[in-house]
């Protein structure tokens, strides 16, 4: 190696050098002046939290799901292991029932779909043939999911001569206030 490069590459490390402790500099005196930046307060003291593992809970403890112009949600209650969807409307607050509807479950096992159809159980005042809430029994649910975070595969729901479909696991990437 020449003269020449021996002085080109010392110099070379030395603006390097330079360079990376102005920016820490000015980055400390940044932080000093106070000039537009604010005291931390308590409801700045979020927790974050992986991509997927936020769930929007709905008025039944669910998670909430988009399916087409509804939302589900859907439950496993832990006891008993029983699946239930209830559709809601916009808001996430309300039942919305649907005439004739057919909802069926996907559930995911060792890499390997079951579609399971779901029993209409209307909620009290639903009309004859109108529904919003729909359960999978409990010895039907495979012994290997064993509460709602292990639930994954797909949400299916025929209404008339319009399928809906959507995934229990996907991150539907909004909330309507009712996150954790």
């Amino acid at each position: 190696m020449s003269l020449f490069d021996s002085l080109r590459k010392v110099t070379t490390m030395a603006v390097s050098r330079w360079a990376l402790g102005l920016v820490v500099a000015a980055g400390l005196c940044g932080c000093e002046q106070g000039g537009g930046g604010r005291e931390f307060k308590e409801t700045d003291n979020v927790q974050n939290t992986a991509p997927g593992e936020v769930h929007v809970h709905g008025p039944n403890g669910g998670h909430i799901l988009e399916l087409g112009e509804y939302h589900a949600e859907i439950s496993m209650d832990a006891a008993s292991r029983k699946i239930s969807v209830h559709l809601l409307d916009e808001a996430v607050k309300n039942a919305v029932p649907v005439d004739k509807g057919v909802m069926s479950v996907g559930l995911l096992v060792d890499g390997k779909e079951t579609v399971f159809e779901m029993t209409a159980a209307p909620l009290e005042g639903e009309a004859d043939g109108k529904c919003s809430r729909f359960e999978l029994a409990g010895d039907k649910v495979p012994t290997a999911l064993s509460d709602i975070e292990a639930l994954a595969g797909n949400l299916m729901l025929k209404v008339g001569d319009k399928e809906l479909k959507t995934s229990l696991t996907d991150d539907h990437g909004h909330d309507h206030g009712h996150a954790h």
